[in-house]
């Protein structure tokens, strides 16, 4: 179930629908294709595109508060339906993380916000245009537009590389962007003196075989078709051994798209490859341990901030060491109140004594 982790644990699986229905359990999940050879695969990612923009697929529904409704028990506290954690985000944090550990973070600004009700803090992190350095207004439009153009890419490709839950292979070219498919999960963090629990949500593009827990992740990558490729082998990989290390993903199909030149976004997939958590390791030469309790001291440093009951929000950002000028985490009082949590989920667990 958790692929080569087996310091994860799993609580629950869960998908969403176009309608922001929640449906617990991986019964909805998309399987894995066995009945195609893709080492040679000649697929144009940009088919259907013109005529799908109104889904809006960059933007992602977060079904989670619904999800914890739904997985709550009868008379069950705040902590123990989150199997026992203090602090609650998304996987992308512990990449992040991971990449702050190693210097390998190449984003200029970083903004997570995080306020805390019944003993839990609850991250909220800006969407990745947010996260960018300013640009002007034309900069900005043509990003959002290159953000939409390799989310459908991306899209596309899983459609491509996926059946249904019941095996019948779809015929239709139009790609559906609207099902998010995710797993609810913990994981102890340790600095050798404190220890922290984290809940977390990834995201799932499949599963292996039909009714098995071997998760699988679904992505395109420029290159990567080679141990020479620095830039794959890079903070890419990291990343990318970060979402299938912490997520228990069994292994990530990647589809390759040649590198054309500079401006120019690929649209083609020639190939593929499949990897999983340990390859990347080996590749960018990870320290696991070092991750770990980098990623446990800051989450710890984090549960601090609301030692002083005055204080109701914690803005996360990014400093920099004088010494070494490397990437650090920094936390302030937030001067912005953090978005509310939803009404229906302070009504299912209300704010205790």
């Amino acid at each position: 179930m958790n692929g080569n982790n087996q310091l994860v644990k799993h609580l629950y699986s869960y998908s969403s629908t176009k309608n922001n229905e929640v449906v617990m359990g991986a019964s909805k999940f998309p399987i894995l294709r066995n009945d195609i050879d893709m080492k040679n695969a000649k697929l144009y990612l940009m088919e259907g595109y013109d005529s799908n923009l109104s889904q809006e697929y960059f933007k992602k529904y977060n079904p989670m508060y619904d999800a914890m409704i739904k997985n709550k028990s009868p008379e069950t506290t705040l902590r123990d339906a989150l199997g026992g954690s203090k602090i609650v985000g998304w996987i992308g944090i512990l990449e992040d993380l991971t990449l702050l550990s190693l210097n390998k973070f190449r984003k200029e600004t970083y903004h997570l916000r995080a306020q805390k009700h019944n003993g839990v803090i609850f991250l909220e992190k800006r969407s990745s245009v947010d996260n960018c350095k300013p640009c002007g207004k034309g900069e900005y439009i043509g990003r959002v537009e290159y953000m939409r153009q390799v989310g459908y890419m991306n899209h596309y490709f899983k459609h491509c590389m996926t059946t249904t839950p019941d095996e019948s292979i779809k015929n239709d070219k139009l790609v559906d962007t609207t099902h998010g498919f995710y797993n609810a999960q913990t994981m102890d963090f340790s600095d050798g003196v404190q220890s922290i629990r984290f809940f977390y949500v990834s995201t799932v593009n499949a599963l292996k075989e039909k009714d098995s827990k071997k998760f699988i992740l679904i992505k395109t990558h420029v290159g990567a078709t080679n141990t020479t490729d620095s830039k794959f082998y890079g903070d890419k990989g990291i990343a990318y051994w970060a979402r299938c290390y912490f997520g228990g993903i069994e292994e990530m199909v990647l589809g390759l798209k040649k590198y054309i030149k500079r401006g120019v976004t690929p649209t083609e997939i020639y190939a593929t490859q499949t990897k999983n958590a340990d390859q990347f390791k080996d590749k960018c030469q990870i320290d696991t341990d070092g991750a770990m309790k980098y990623i446990a001291k800051v989450f710890i440093r984090l549960n601090s901030q609301f030692d002083d009951p005055n204080i109701t929000s914690i803005d996360m950002l990014i400093g920099k060491d004088g010494e070494n000028k490397t990437k650090i985490v920094d936390f302030e009082p937030s001067s912005l109140n953090s978005i509310p949590l939803p009404e229906k989920f302070i009504a299912a667990f209300p704010k205790e004594d």
